[in-house]
């Protein structure tokens, strides 16, 4: 009926992919703000310097 003459059938599929969890009581907290010890701006910016020639 919906089949070619040489016994193909012609499809569409569609395939959808989910994943999730529920956060457990025992999971990791994050810590709080400012209980950093390093700075991510001074670290950056170490990157930077290093990466970068200094002009003469």
């Amino acid at each position: 009926m919906y089949g070619n003459e040489d016994g193909t059938v012609p499809a569409t599929f569609q395939i959808l992919y989910m994943i999730g969890w529920k956060p457990s009581p025992t999971q990791n907290k994050p810590l709080e703000r400012g209980s950093a010890k390093h700075s991510l701006k001074n670290r950056l910016e170490d990157e930077g310097s290093a990466s970068t020639p200094k002009s003469k």
